[in-house]
């Protein structure tokens, strides 16, 4: 079983925290489950060439990936075909695939569709309270304000492990353990030889 969800959501919203609670609930019935960023090859080559620290992301860092990423997509769609290897690269589980931009959501969705005959879910996560929002959450937030998510999740800053059953549930899983509770959710480890960000490192 593969099961794709693109998830999006403003920066510090709690997607990470949220895909956490995810594993925590399926952890007892064996499914594995992985987060993989489009932003990744980006950070890695910036990382790799000493341009990047690997942790700061102020503007000018943000500003050089955002011109990178621009670049590895139109050098041959880099950014998309390193999801896609990753994807096949295991044999099964549920994949969390971080993707910002409106334009590079459909076309991994298609993508999905065609090379995989996978149609992946897309999930709008945001557990921020609405009048505390940063201004890097607003910037973000328009990014894809405008995109059309199979799901919406995580409204109030109390409803991870309710988000969690909510999403399973909906991309077609039952065995969760509803059991599970939120402090096995808090202290849950993040896992991070499933998330490819993570295990590099890399803020």
């Amino acid at each position: 079983m593969k099961k794709i969800i693109v998830i999006n959501g403003p920066a510090t919203s709690g997607k990470n925290t949220f895909i956490k609670a995810v594993r925590a609930m399926l952890k007892e019935a064996d499914i594995l489950v992985y987060s993989f960023s489009s932003i990744f090859p980006i950070k890695d080559e910036l990382f790799k060439t000493g341009q990047w620290d690997g942790k700061t992301k102020g503007e000018t860092e943000r500003n050089l990936m955002i011109d990178l990423k621009a670049k590895m997509i139109k050098d041959g769609d880099k950014p998309l075909k390193y999801l896609v290897s990753q994807i096949n690269s295991k044999s099964e589980g549920i994949f969390f695939v971080h993707i910002r931009e409106k334009d590079e959501i459909e076309k991994f969705i298609e993508t999905c569709k065609i090379n995989l005959d996978i149609t992946p879910f897309t999930l709008h996560y945001d557990r921020l309270a609405k009048d505390n929002l940063n201004t890097t959450a607003e910037i973000y937030t328009r990014e894809y304000n405008n995109y059309d998510f199979d799901i919406i999740a995580g409204e109030g800053l109390n409803s991870v492990k309710a988000a969690a059953i909510d999403v399973i549930r909906k991309v077609g899983i039952n065995e969760l353990s509803t059991t599970t509770s939120d402090d096995e959710i808090n202290n849950a480890i993040f896992h991070k030889e499933f998330d490819d960000e993570l295990s590099a490192g890399y803020a």
